[in-house]
């Protein structure tokens, strides 16, 4: 397991365990990932298991997933499988404000996690 914190204005593709938070652009949480912290991001494809919080504009939980904790939102996909221990409160667009504008920049980079 790693431990700390992942951040990039890219993507980051998680297909190991971290126990600490992530911050990207996008979040790609693989089958076999597992994340104890929590996940901000301006879109977030899960399909693996969280213990802690999502903070994401566009989330998309697959049938893979299991998630233990909230996931704030403004659009959310839930396919049919996925577990949800928790709530998963709607949130304005004006919420993910401070998100869209700790993302902008060139850099475009990928960081996977195994």
């Amino acid at each position: 397991m790693a431990f700390g914190r992942l951040e990039s204005s890219g993507e980051i593709r998680i297909d190991g365990r971290l126990k600490g938070d992530v911050r990207a652009s996008r979040v790609v949480l693989g089958p076999d990932g597992f994340v104890e912290g929590n996940v901000i991001a301006q879109e977030a494809v899960l399909e693996g298991r969280i213990k802690g919080r999502v903070f994401a504009f566009n989330v998309m939980v697959e049938g893979t997933a299991v998630i233990h904790g909230h996931v704030f939102h403004h659009e959310l996909t839930v396919a049919a499988g996925a577990r949800l221990d928790g709530r998963t409160p709607w949130r304005p667009v004006n919420y993910f404000d401070n998100l869209s504008r700790d993302f902008e920049g060139d850099i475009d980079e990928h960081v996977h996690a195994r």
